[in-house]
């Protein structure tokens, strides 16, 4: 019995519960082994922009709403540095102390620490053992949004396409077939064509462009003439595919940091609900600014959402706000 009448089991709490439970069913019934992988939270000790003792709990879809400079690309950063310390480089030059814990289960519970506390100097402890690097497989694929701003000066999609990904351009084919086989999502095929030759060139050009087959279209179109919430549903189609193929092995969490503030209500609720799915094995953390308040609807219950709001100590997660009542954007 909880004489406490729930204190101590907040929404996010259960939720994450309920998640880790669906998520070691799911993987029994597919016959894919009895591990079970799961983010279970996130906690910032000390951080340059959050109150000390911050917490972050995940679902299987965590939706990170605030405004700008509250600080959501910066946790995206710390959430995605656990697997890649390149991506504490704004922490380090000019240096802001950072001491961060992720606490996860694969299936064995463990806690990773990571701290910058002093200049140059990155330290990890795992399960509060000191460790020389971050040994534990656990992966994070970040779609970034500053990166959307150099496509334009790009000539070549491969390997723009590619870094978007963090990973080697020699697998997006793969990734293509496995779009066109699934046949779930908003896109019926990918493939890479050589790119339109310009009337002054006289050698044939080397470089590719992107083509997507949308659901709905007629036909294929450059990646690059699509606009700015297609070019997010076949970046997010990739990045699904992606995450799909490493979370078999690995615990995964996909970071949308990028064009999700495109979609309209109806698209932004179609990619949540298929974000949450069972059939998905990972984890995902979208970004958005605050949305109104007519898009939080009782449908959004499924969700851990985390706002971010300012505090005297610095930024603050809220995570309590989960009914239609309380769901009023920030």
């Amino acid at each position: 019995m909880d004489a406490k009448r729930g204190a101590g089991y907040p929404a996010p709490l259960l939720l994450s519960y309920k998640g880790l439970h669906e998520a070691r069913m799911f993987r029994e019934q597919h016959g894919l082994g009895l591990g079970v992988f799961w983010f279970q939270e996130l906690t910032l000790h000390q951080s340059p922009l959050f109150a000390p003792r911050s917490n972050l709990r995940f679902g299987k879809l965590t939706v990170l709403v605030g405004e700008n400079s509250k600080g959501k690309t910066a946790l995206c950063e710390w959430i995605s540095s656990f697997a890649s310390a390149g991506d504490l480089w704004r922490w380090i030059k000019p240096f802001s102390p950072l001491d961060a814990e992720l606490q996860l289960h694969m299936p064995d519970q463990h806690n990773v620490r990571l701290q910058l506390s002093k200049p140059q100097e990155l330290r990890f402890a795992i399960d509060s053992t000191p460790a020389a690097s971050q040994g534990l497989p656990i992966h994070f694929i970040f779609l970034r949004e500053r990166l959307e701003d150099s496509f334009a000066e790009e000539v070549d999609d491969t390997n723009w396409i590619a870094r978007r990904l963090g990973i080697d351009p020699l697998l997006l084919p793969n990734l293509f077939e496995w779009i066109q086989h699934s046949g779930s999502g908003w896109v019926k095929s990918l493939e890479l064509r050589d790119r339109p030759k310009d009337e002054e060139e006289e050698n044939p050009p080397k470089e590719k462009w992107l083509y997507a087959d949308l659901k709905g279209g007629g036909e294929a179109y450059p990646y690059r003439v699509l606009s700015g919430a297609e070019r997010t549903l076949v970046l997010l189609e990739l990045a699904i595919a992606l995450a799909q193929s490493k979370a078999r092995y690995v615990p995964t969490m996909l970071i949308l940091d990028s064009g999700m503030w495109q979609l309209d209500r109806e698209i932004f609720q179609r990619v949540a609900d298929r974000l949450c799915s069972s059939d998905l094995l990972f984890q995902s953390l979208i970004v958005i600014p605050p949305r109104p308040k007519e898009l939080l609807e009782p449908k959004w219950a499924g969700w851990v959402i985390a706002r971010l709001k300012s505090g005297p100590a610095g930024t603050m997660i809220d995570q309590h706000s989960f009914s239609p009542e309380k769901s009023s954007a920030p």
